[in-house]
């Protein structure tokens, strides 16, 4: 009688991960604390927890060793702190992370190291310690620019300091910025959709990100859709809001991905590897 094999998952050897990874990979590390949690957000992110980071970094440094260690250092090509708020960091725990990488891993001497930073927390001199950790981009997320979608939104930041953070960010010498914004919110109109965007083109960044709002499970923001207290978004709108955005980025910009828009040669890598389906790996 023919043996049936069973199915179930298959575990890859780690020499077949490493050979998959020589040609390099993208790295993304998870910073899930924040200050306060934003109504839409459904990541794996946690408010008022701050007193756990420095227990968590231990064990992120231990899973970069013991990652680094079973893929026999392949090369590192980007590394994206991601979150959550990695912003919440302070300058010496993201270089002490960066070390760590280094330590770990073949880290390209052209990597591409992103953070996400929220506008609230940009001073100059914090700024300047990610760029001396190693740091060369910045993502800062403005979502808006109009202050009601702020509120509505949670934010803790105002437009005022939205401009003021990446104005900071010039000042300070960082040459490859991106700014995310966010359509398709409840009560957004075309009009405030666009003069935030005309905003934020006119400061010039080399990178804009646009998200379309999911409205997510189990959220606040579910809650008070489904409560009648905010309105269904209009998907409509948002195709329009979309339209617009390519339209109008499309003589400066150019649009690489269907959420990103880059100014020539500032495409970002790490968005790359996964819209191109290429080797990473996600820390934390």
């Amino acid at each position: 009688m023919e043996q049936i094999k069973q199915a179930g998952p298959e575990v890859e050897s780690p020499s077949f991960l490493a050979s998959t990874f020589q040609r390099g990979i993208a790295l993304y590390v998870h910073i899930p604390f924040c200050q306060s949690k934003c109504i839409y957000c459904d990541f794996n992110t946690y408010a008022g927890l701050n007193h756990l980071i420095p227990n968590y970094l231990e064990s992120l440094i231990k899973d970069i060793n013991l990652w680094g260690d079973l893929l026999d250092r392949p090369t590192v090509n980007s590394i994206f702190f991601g979150g959550g708020t990695p912003s919440l960091l302070s300058s010496k725990q993201l270089k002490k992370i960066l070390v760590a990488i280094r330590g770990s891993f073949d880290c390209s001497a052209t990597a591409e190291i992103t953070a996400e930073i929220n506008p609230d927390d940009v001073t100059a001199i914090k700024i300047d310690g990610f760029l001396e950790a190693g740091v060369n981009r910045l993502s800062i997320g403005f979502q808006s620019l109009d202050q009601e979608l702020l509120q509505l939104l949670s934010r803790r930041h105002g437009v005022e300091k939205a401009i003021e953070a990446f104005e900071i960010a010039r000042s300070v010498g960082v040459k490859n910025i991106n700014l995310d914004l966010m359509y398709g919110v409840p009560t957004q109109s075309l009009s405030q959709f666009q003069e935030t965007l005309e905003l934020v083109a006119n400061l010039q960044p080399e990178h804009i990100s646009a998200y379309g709002l999911t409205v997510e499970t189990g959220t606040p923001l579910e809650k008070l859709i489904n409560s009648a207290q905010l309105p269904d978004p209009d998907p409509d709108l948002a195709a329009d809001m979309y339209a617009h955005i390519d339209s109008y980025l499309s003589s400066r910009y150019t649009g690489y991905e269907i959420s990103n828009w880059a100014l020539p040669g500032r495409e970002c890598r790490h968005n790359l590897t996964y819209w191109k389906n290429l080797p990473y790996l996600g820390i934390g």
